[in-house]
């Protein structure tokens, strides 16, 4: 029988102690329909046998083999450090491993990304690497969102060797029905004007973001009758469009899939559920939690690896707007402070991220400084690349065993800065000690220490 599609799991790691792990894999379509309900099935009807299940969701661009085995290192990597400092855990500690795998292969930002890598979309050695086959998957995510007759209209502007400024206007129009926000994250906002869209991708392809291979809109001057105006490349455009697309159905999957899993197992279970997203993954499963019932059992934890979401994701407030951030509240539904990994290091979310999406209302804020000189970011900041803000946050340098994170049940997150000595060295590099770490305080948060 196929170790895919059976329902039992898809393999049983071993800790270094020597408990037996079962690994399983629950599987959803970009509408977050469950492909594989008898795997849920019987990890629902199994929870109430383990103390802890660790919930995982990785991010873009991982197919079955990449996902599952960066579930694998992680658990490896979680298990070897515990071994090196002889960190114990209490009897009775059984855990279950569930990862989710759900469709998020068309955003690739460079060799760099594609193979083994965990979406590593750190700057490509290449200064052409967007091969056809790419380019047309990329293109299909994006005309799945059209209509018939703007698909026939986006088709001819791809195909120009460069939009000139009503060609990139023209696109831009349609595009603003691809760009509408994000349910989730930031509320009360209005659709992006396609002159602002406009602005934001020249913006993108004069910053480090723009240039060939960085994922960024491609340009080249040229002289036109308007005056001048730089070239855009449509493939470029195309490519920071799946970035927006991957984004909402990061949230569709973890709303209308994960979210159902995840209410079985707080209903039909004591375990302590850990929630653990990368990237992407951290939309996942923040709009899984935000899907379950208000009044559930808290899960345990939740670590976030380098979240690819807007660092006002919690915001009590929105600066300059009313409402509040699309998460706020959620810290309230999970018992120990959320972790949050941020690093300046970090390329895609640092440097690319917010010329990338740019969905709301105020589009004036367009330069980010340093950290340590901006207290206010730009709204487009990710939060894997600034660290949460606005959400009675606590942002502290990230750490590694032995040294105890003196969490405080007052403060409900915490950014956990990977900057400093490059202890978070890309968007792919949370695989390390300094993860794991934070993922064990998680685990003994509330636990008597040993």
């Amino acid at each position: 029988m196929s170790r895919i599609l059976g329902p039992g799991p898809y393999k049983t790691l071993t800790t270094h102690d020597g408990i037996d792990v079962p690994f399983y894999i629950v599987r959803f379509d970009k509408k977050g329909l469950l492909q594989s309900p008898e795997t849920a099935k019987e990890i629902i009807s199994r929870a109430h046998e383990f103390s802890d299940v660790f919930f995982f969701s990785h991010g873009w661009n991982n197919d079955w083999t990449c996902a599952n085995k960066r579930y694998q290192d992680f658990f490896d990597e979680y298990s070897k450090l515990r071994q090196a400092h002889d960190l114990a855990m209490p009897a009775g500690y059984k855990p279950m491993m569930v990862g989710v795998f759900w469709p998020s292969t068309a955003l690739v930002f460079g060799k760099s990304e594609r193979g083994p890598d965990f979406m590593d979309m750190d700057p490509p050695e290449a200064d052409d690497d967007y091969p056809e086959d790419r380019f047309l998957q990329d293109l299909a995510e994006v005309a799945d969102i059209l209509e018939e007759e703007d698909r026939s209209a986006l088709y001819s502007l791809a195909q120009t060797n460069g939009l000139g400024r009503q060609q990139a206007l023209q696109l831009a129009e349609l595009m603003t029905k691809v760009v509408s926000d994000s349910e989730g994250e930031i509320d009360h906002v209005e659709t992006v004007a396609p002159q602002a869209l406009l602005d934001s991708w020249i913006e993108a392809s004069e910053s480090g973001a723009g240039s060939p291979g960085h994922g960024g809109a491609q340009i080249k001057d040229t002289r036109i009758q308007d005056g001048f105006f730089k070239v855009l490349d449509p493939r470029r455009i195309i490519r920071l469009l799946t970035v927006a697309i991957m984004k909402d159905r990061a949230g569709v999957v973890g709303h209308a899939g994960v979210g159902g899993v995840l209410q079985q197992l707080l209903d039909n279970s004591a375990a302590r559920i850990h929630l653990v997203g990368h990237s992407y993954g951290a939309k996942v499963m923040l709009s899984a939690l935000k899907s379950t019932q208000p009044h559930s059992r808290k899960v345990h934890s939740a670590l976030l690896l380098q979240p690819a979401i807007s660092h006002l994701a919690f915001a009590d407030r929105l600066p300059g707007k009313s409402g509040q951030g699309g998460y706020h509240g959620l810290q309230e539904r999970v018992h120990a402070p959320i972790l949050s990994t941020f690093s300046s290091h970090d390329f895609a979310l640092h440097t690319l991220f917010h010329h990338a999406l740019r969905r709301k209302a105020d589009l004036g804020e367009t330069k980010i400084d340093a950290l340590a000189r901006d207290p206010s970011p730009s709204p487009y900041a990710a939060l894997g690349g600034y660290g949460p803000r606005h959400s009675g946050e606590q942002l502290i340098p990230i750490k590694t065993a032995p040294d105890p994170y003196a969490l405080d049940g007052n403060n409900r997150i915490y950014g956990l800065n990977g900057s400093d000595g490059k202890k978070i060295g890309g968007h792919g590099d949370i695989i390390n000690p300094y993860t794991s770490w934070a993922l064990h305080s998680l685990v003994r948060y509330g636990m008597q220490q040993s």
